[in-house]
């Protein structure tokens, strides 16, 4: 999905022993409300501060001992994070995000969001490219991943011992898995094996090693706003296969994604096959509107929030994971063509 300017800002935080006064000012764009604003520990979620802005300018001062990686949470939706240093540091959103002052911050944008915003301007020109077929830029894209990731991992590798070495672990470590973890957690340094968020990914992929193809599903239980009960098994294990789509109404991708859905259902719904909607990370009203703007026709729980995609260490949206009539999983993560041959597959088979 592409970055918002709510999107992560990288930033390094190196080491410091002295208190340090910290104000940062953030300053919203014009279309963007918020009557409550909360300047949070970035990797351990702990509110340090909450305020509510002065017009469209954001503001929040304190003490630190020493360079932290902060996120600013706004009420009505976005977040965005930086580092907490001393001095004034002030982040704009328009025309495009910026961190403006602090000594660690600039020396971030320069180290690692200056060259990957010319990546992604480079992949956006490309996708956009009407001249190209679905298989160039495919190829493309695939490059410009894999660039991402040496950026980070260079990023990494320089600066191990301090929060710039966190952040661009995190941002790797989400496409290792356990093993992978486990082999590079061995000979990491103390502030990334203590790591909040690092422990998170590493439960993360051990749930989605239990949650693999092969494996069988793991049922989950979500009480709706209006006090309803659903599980997972009231639809998973009953003898049809079940395609569930991991989804949010603010996800770009995973809208774009129902129209694959919307061809699967029309072809299979009644046939062997149901299609079940999980709405995560969402608000129940915003999911509820989603539905029918977009014309959904599939049952939907409705307010599950992180408890699946903690179960099944989903770490990105949309995700779909297809079960067969007894609840064995048998396939996850395919969208688009892929997920449409799979179906045909798992469906032909059934037969």
């Amino acid at each position: 999905m592409k970055k918002s300017i709510f999107s992560a800002i990288a930033v390094i935080a190196l080491a410091a022993c002295t208190s340090q006064n910290y104000k940062v000012t953030l300053n919203l764009p014009e279309d963007k409300d918020c009557s409550m604003a909360y300047l949070t520990n970035y990797d351990t979620g702990d509110t340090i501060d909450s305020v509510k802005p002065d017009g469209k300018t954001i503001v929040f001062e304190g003490k630190i001992d020493r360079p932290t990686l902060g996120r600013i949470v706004i009420k009505e939706g976005g977040k965005i994070t930086f580092i907490i240093e001393d001095g004034e540091i002030t982040i704009n959103t328009t025309p495009k995000r910026e961190v403006v002052g602090g000594t660690l911050n600039t020396l971030a944008a320069k180290m690692l969001y200056a060259p990957e915003e010319k990546l992604d301007e480079e992949i956006d020109a490309a996708m956009s490219d009407t001249t190209l077929t679905q298989e160039q830029q495919l190829e493309i894209y695939t490059k410009y991943q894999a660039e991402v990731r040496a950026l980070y991992n260079n990023v990494y590798n320089d600066n191990r011992d301090n929060c710039l070495g966190l952040l661009a672990f995190i941002n790797l470590a989400y496409d290792f898995d356990k093993a992978q973890l486990d082999s590079i957690l061995a000979d990491a340094p103390e502030n990334i094996t203590t790591s909040t968020r690092v422990k998170k990914i590493i439960e993360g992929a051990l749930n989605k090693e239990k949650t693999a193809e092969g494996k069988m599903f793991t049922d989950f239980a979500i009480t709706a706003p209006d006090g309803v009960v659903s599980r997972l098994s009231d639809w998973v294990g009953h003898g049809d296969v079940v395609l569930v789509d991991f989804w949010a109404s603010w996800c770009g991708p995973c809208i774009r994604e129902t129209a694959t859905i919307k061809e699967i259902y029309n072809k299979y719904n009644r046939k062997g096959l149901q299609v079940l909607g999980v709405a995560v990370w969402d608000e129940p009203e915003n999911t509820g509107k989603a539905i029918i703007k977009h014309d959904l026709p599939w049952p939907q729980i409705i307010g599950a929030q992180t408890i699946p995609t903690d179960i099944y260490g989903i770490i990105g949206i949309p995700h779909i994971i297809i079960f067969d009539g007894n609840g064995v999983i048998l396939s996850r993560g395919l969208m688009d063509e892929e997920l449409v041959k799979k179906v045909d597959e798992i469906m032909q088979n059934a037969k």
